[in-house]
C-alpha cells in the first residue's frame, strides 16, 4: 500500500513537471515548478520524519494527512496547476488553427 501511494505521488509530480515544461509562459512555468517542489519537499520531510531519518517536524503528507490549512492549500495548488494546463492546451489549439 505504501509503495502504491509513493507511485501516485511520483505520477503527480511528473505530471506537474510536464505541465511546467510544456507552458510557454515563464510565470506559469515557475508556478508549476513551485507546486512540484512543494509536493516533493512535503513528501521527503514527512517520510523522512516517519522513518526517523530527520527530526519529526509535523509536516503533513499532501492529500493524505489530516489538516485544515494544508488540505485547502493543496487543493488550491492543484486547481492552479490544472488551470495552467488548460490554458496551455488552449494556446496550442489556437496555434494549430
Amino acid at each position: 500500500v505504501g509503495a502504491f501511494i509513493l507511485l501516485l505521488y511520483l505520477f503527480i509530480i511528473i505530471r506537474l513537471i510536464k505541465i511546467a515544461r510544456k507552458t510557454k509562459d515563464l510565470t506559469s512555468s515557475l508556478i508549476s515548478f513551485g507546486i512540484a517542489i512543494m509536493f516533493i519537499l512535503h513528501i521527503i520531510v514527512n517520510i523522512g520524519g516517519i522513518l526517523a531519518l530527520i527530526p519529526l517536524t509535523g509536516v503533513p503528507l499532501p492529500l493524505l494527512s489530516y489538516g485544515g490549512s494544508i488540505s485547502i492549500n493543496t487543493i488550491v495548488m492543484s486547481f492552479v496547476a490544472l488551470r495552467i494546463s488548460i490554458e496551455t492546451n488552449k494556446i496550442e489549439e489556437k496555434a494549430y488553427n
